[in-house]
């Protein structure tokens, strides 16, 4: 499963990462500015998508949602969701530029991939965190997560979506 189509929330447009997308990402700042049509925050790294390889990796099934801020035409961030083994749910992780935190744009821009990914059937979502982040831990008790479990090997603590939370 994936997202293809743009999600809309009350400030938010989450723009699905295609083919297209990474296409013009490879092209240069520009190129990826046009495709999205939003200026991209000086705040946002974007490593996560893009980086270490994967923007020469071009998926049919996106895996990323870039958010971009309406009012701004500001990309500000992105959400992504993996495929667990056994395709039953996803581990997602999120990521909001400096300037843009601490103003509920990780929690709106989850919610609204959660709710599409529980709508298409995902049975579990996961999310990883470390013990010491606590606006992330902020954000996913938002969400409706519940912690779950550590891993014996680092500091991440593992947390699961209640559904229908």
């Amino acid at each position: 499963m994936s997202l293809s189509h743009v999600l809309y929330t009350k400030r938010l447009r989450l723009e699905p990462v295609t083919a297209e997308v990474i296409v013009a990402a490879n092209r240069g700042r520009a190129a990826l500015e046009a495709s999205i049509d939003a200026a991209i925050d000086d705040g946002w790294r974007g490593e996560h998508v893009f980086g270490a390889g994967r923007s020469t990796t071009v998926d049919s099934r996106p895996r990323h949602m870039l958010v971009i801020h309406e009012v701004a035409r500001s990309l500000i961030g992105e959400v992504r969701f993996e495929p667990l083994r056994g395709g039953e749910g996803f581990e997602i992780g999120y990521a909001i530029a400096s300037g843009w935190r601490r103003q509920g744009f990780a929690t709106e821009a989850t919610a609204a991939v959660i709710k599409r990914l529980e709508d298409h059937g995902a049975i579990q979502i996961i999310a990883g965190c470390a013990m010491s982040n606590k606006a992330s831990i902020r954000t996913l008790r938002k969400l409706g997560f519940d912690l779950d479990g550590s891993s014996a090997r680092s500091n991440a603590f593992w947390w699961v979506h209640r559904p229908g939370a």
